[in-house]
């Protein structure tokens, strides 16, 4: 439907929405009184992929055109095709003056790209835990009404349906359910186009245990992730989530990894949960952003490629996760810890409360596809301590005073009343169960006050690193400190202090997550993967501009570097003999541009994200450019100049970044 009568709505007239298609496709289009439409594809390469433009189509005076559809060089199964007229630059405000065609399709040829549970390594997130349950949809499908001799129930416990499309069984002549390679497809069907007509049409759900609460099951702790693709269309409603069975208090939980919107025109999503029953309802969530804007991810909307979307549940924290890193995340209630778990996946439309939907642009028919869903049980838990009993957050390790006692312990925080007599700290020793890697985080409240820009102090016992992170910056929200190890038993500790003088706040909670992710050490030599040659300043140089060559390592400090974790995704990286920063020259935002050092000032340009693209490599991604390091050319001498370019998914472009 068009989002103003000032853009006219692009419609497919060949081939028919959703179909197979193969090869060179032509696919005609119109949209009257426009002059031009544009088309965009997600399409596979490194990391998580890439936005294509894969036609500008010029319209004759009748607003009809075509164009070829390159779909070998595309990913294999369901694909989305966005069609977007009303895009010049005449038409100043995209949200009223455009118009998109989602358009669905299924290539039977392309690239296999991601699909499949084979492609898909167990996260680090799960790293600890074990498989507990994995569906691929490679076979044929084991669905009925109640769940009874089959792997999945069509409904919700109770038949408590909500979708504004009914939804229908696998054993009726209105089955929503295909399998297709490896894929489940939910079929959402309405003939008459009656906006929440309940009687006609339908579309689908699984469940995993079926109306007599048998089937698959999962205690806390747990990790439970879903990969699929839906269509935006006015009130789709894909969603994959969780419920627990009511305990003995009446409470149960309901976790929504993901519910997404089809008539919301911004790219994001809703993760969170829900306390039941309605009359205790309450609510924890939020809306998860998909420009690209969270570290890590892509500009890439849920029906503009296929995603995953997991979370990660323990006695004390619930962490939701987008193609495996970390979005949001909550205190765990603790009357849920020792509930049984059961998920679902559906394709809801509309709502029974009377939410519109209308899939008349698309010949009333809209596919979700889902590639595959697994859940990890079990293995190490998170150790949080959080001085609280009030919520549910199981305390294993303590804090203790190191330069001060302190006036007041909140119910979910530690400060020290209005002195502001200098430094304060506190000293958190965990006893971990192994010895290995753990991710050290913070947790602020938003509602306690405290002074602007005021620095936390974090020092790991074991001398690996010194850093600071803006209390102000928590907002509620879990804030990483760094990967560092502790040895089991004894642990180390963590010492965490307010060095300001004005306000009190310390720390709400510190945690630690067991990761199979190596630490990143304070003082490293970084090492390309493809030339085992390792970064230094040509010649030695010591002065700004000195560009920055790759040459075999010989142990002299030019080539080893202080990484700098600032606390907030990123890191300087310093070289130790002249005290100078990495950076690309005059901060340069081109493909090519050298890699120089200079001064530090921790400008944006001399700041990088250190992304896991594993076996303890790493893409080192500068923050303003958006760029990653590279010898120029994959050249494999010395001397061979560091650039930056657009990451590939080369050796070339992993660094190893280890202790000298």
């Amino acid at each position: 439907m068009a989002n103003s009568a000032s853009a006219a709505p692009v419609s497919v007239t060949s081939p028919a929405y959703r179909s197979d298609i193969s090869g060179n496709t032509t696919i005609s289009v119109s949209a009257p009184g426009e002059t031009s439409v544009v088309v965009k594809c997600w399409q596979n390469g490194s990391g998580l992929g890439q936005d294509t433009t894969v036609a500008t189509v010029t319209l004759d005076a009748s607003g009809n055109g075509s164009f070829v559809f390159p779909a070998n060089s595309y990913p294999k199964g369901p694909i989305t095709l966005r069609l977007i007229a009303g895009s010049d630059a005449s038409k100043a405000d995209p949200d009223v003056d455009t118009d998109t065609c989602h358009l669905q399709l299924y290539n039977t040829g392309g690239v296999s790209w991601k699909e499949g549970l084979a492609a898909a390594p167990t996260p680090a997130q799960a790293a600890s835990m074990a498989l507990a349950w994995a569906d691929d949809f490679d076979s044929a499908l084991s669905i009925s009404r109640t769940g009874a001799g089959a792997t999945y129930g069509s409904h919700t416990i109770g038949y408590k349906d909500f979708s504004g499309l009914r939804f229908r069984d696998y054993e009726t002549s209105k089955n929503p359910f295909l399998q297709k390679d490896t894929y489940l497809r939910i079929r959402a069907y309405d003939p008459v186009g009656t906006a929440n007509d309940w009687n006609d049409g339908g579309t689908g759900l699984i469940c995993s245990i079926g109306q007599d609460k048998t089937g698959f099951k999962v205690q806390v702790p747990f990790y439970a992730e879903c990969r699929f693709i839906a269509q935006r269309a006015i009130g789709t409603w894909p969603a994959f989530w969780l419920l627990s069975l009511q305990g003995s208090d009446s409470e149960y939980g309901e976790i929504d990894v993901i519910e997404a919107y089809g008539n919301v025109t911004q790219s994001r999503y809703t993760a969170g949960s829900h306390r039941w029953p309605s009359s205790i309802h309450d609510h924890d969530y939020k809306l998860i952003k998909m420009d690209g804007s969270i570290a890590g991810t892509v500009n890439a909307d849920w029906s503009d490629t296929v995603h995953t979307y997991g979370v990660k549940v323990t006695s004390s924290t619930t962490t939701f996760y987008l193609d495996d890193v970390e979005v949001y995340s909550q205190p765990t209630r603790s009357a849920w810890i020792t509930q049984d778990w059961y998920f679902l996946v559906n394709y809801a439309i509309g709502g029974t409360s009377g939410w519109p939907y209308d899939l008349s642009r698309y010949g009333q028919y809209s596919d979700m596809y889902v590639d595959w869903v697994r859940v990890y049980q079990g293995g190490s838990e998170e150790i949080v301590v959080d001085n609280s009993d009030s919520t549910g957050v199981s305390i294993t390790g303590s804090w203790t005073s190191s330069s001060f006692s302190p006036d007041y312990i909140g119910t979910n925080y530690l400060h020290d009343g209005n002195s502001g007599k200098g430094s304060k700290s506190v000293t958190f020793t965990p006893t971990v169960p192994s010895t290995g890697n753990y991710e050290v985080s913070v947790f602020y409240n938003s509602s306690v006050d405290r002074a602007n820009n005021v620095p936390v102090d974090v020092v790991h016992a074991n001398g690996t690193e010194n850093l600071s992170v803006d209390q102000t910056t928590g907002g509620g929200d879990w804030v990483s400190l760094g990967i560092y190890e502790f040895n089991a038993g004894t642990g180390g500790s963590v010492t965490v202090g307010n060095t300001g003088t004005t306000k009190h706040v310390v720390a709400d909670a510190i945690r630690l997550v067991p990761t199979s992710q190596p630490a990143i050490p304070a003082t490293a030599k970084i090492v390309n993967s493809y030339t085992g040659k390792a970064l230094r300043p040509l010649n030695d140089g010591t002065g700004n501009n000195v560009n920055i060559v790759q040459y075999a390592y010989s142990g002299s400090h030019d080539q080893d570097w202080e990484v700098n974790d600032l606390g907030t995704g990123y890191h300087t990286i310093v070289n130790v003999d002249n005290g100078k920063a990495l950076r690309p020259y005059n901060g340069g935002t081109l493909i090519g541009d050298d890699i120089v050092q200079y001064t530090d000032y921790e400008w944006q340009s001399q700041q990088f994200e250190l992304i896991d693209v594993g076996g303890g490599l790493y893409r080192i991604k500068n923050r303003h450019s958006g760029h990653s390091l590279r010898p120029d050319n994959a050249g494999t001498a010395d001397n061979v100049q560091i650039v930056q370019r657009n990451y590939s998914d080369w050796a070339s472009m992993k660094w190893e970044i280890v202790a000298p």
